[in-house]
């Protein structure tokens, strides 16, 4: 399975913007993918995406430090928001559950085993916990 990964990145200098197709089920630094909702429009979502910004700047949403973190719960909002996708609760029970999953999961991840896909009947849109550092988070639009 090939995946388009959109995250925001300090690795290389100041937070950008990054996106990048990966295969989840090789990657040894994602552990889990969680569905959090149908994806309505590709390009409306991918829109949004890339219309939030990732400069480091606080959070327009809830002024919050900027973190990759703070940035995928952000996308989220603002996809909910614009009804491409609709959230199962509240954006801090989904992460909530989310990390949960990751910890529930990292040893498979560790071990080799590549990302374990948490298939929520809420649809097809995915979060996914990708922390080799302890602190990155990445919004993954899946493709077959």
């Amino acid at each position: 399975m090939n995946a388009a990964f959109h995250h925001a990145n300090n690795l290389y200098g100041p937070w950008k913007y990054e996106e990048k197709v990966a295969k989840p089920d090789q990657s040894t630094t994602l552990i889990v993918l969680v569905l959090v909702g149908k994806a309505k429009n590709h390009s409306r979502i991918m829109e949004v995406i890339r219309s939030t910004p990732a400069d480091g700047s606080p959070s327009k949403r809830t002024g919050e430090s900027f973190t990759c973190r703070i940035w995928v719960k952000d996308v989220l909002v603002s996809l909910h928001e614009r009804g491409e996708i609709v959230l199962s609760g509240t954006i801090d029970e989904l992460e909530n559950m989310a990390l949960k999953q990751g910890l529930k999961y990292t040893r498979v991840s560790g071990g080799g085993g590549g990302a374990t896909v948490i298939d929520e009947p809420s649809g097809q849109g995915a979060t996914a916990i990708d922390e080799p550092s302890g602190q990155g988070a990445t919004v993954v639009n899946k493709h077959s």
